[in-house]
């Protein structure tokens, strides 16, 4: 019987991690796994040919973004595939979450490159961090 309570304990810390999360949080593992399984597409060449193609799952645009015609391009393919939009507060943080900072030995950002959009082709192995991404998105629509 020490064995099931065991069992039973583990189960309830894990719902206990999953309510933890924030939706930025839970974006910046999202983007993390994408980029470990090479299934994230980067900046706006990169993310238009995945949205145009159908491969794309997941598009996060920069609110920050200076140009109006790339914002709307973007969300007309997200639109037109009916593929889910999420949108980043800064485009320096987009590009820190995919990648595109250098970062000290003490794992502080040294140099960012910003980003205005990110497309996720592949998520990966799924996670607590993935479903909640999915529910924020199917909660927001």
């Amino acid at each position: 019987m020490s064995e099931e309570d065991q069992v039973e304990v583990e189960v309830k810390e894990e719902v206990a991690a999953v309510e933890e999360y924030d939706i930025i949080k839970a974006l910046q593992e999202v983007l993390r796994k994408a980029l470990i399984y090479d299934g994230l597409r980067r900046g706006l060449h990169e993310s238009i040919k995945a949205l145009d193609k159908g491969t794309a799952k997941l598009c996060v645009l920069s609110k920050s973004c200076d140009n109006a015609e790339y914002t709307k391009l973007v969300e007309a393919l997200c639109n037109e595939g009916s593929i889910p939009l999420i949108l980043a507060d800064e485009g320096k943080l987009l590009g820190e979450w995919v990648g595109l900072a250098k970062l000290n030995t003490d794992k502080t950002v040294r140099k960012c490159v910003r980003c205005s959009v990110a497309v996720v082709t592949d998520f990966g192995e799924e996670t607590p961090a993935l479903n909640y991404v999915l529910e924020y998105v199917k909660s927001q629509n």
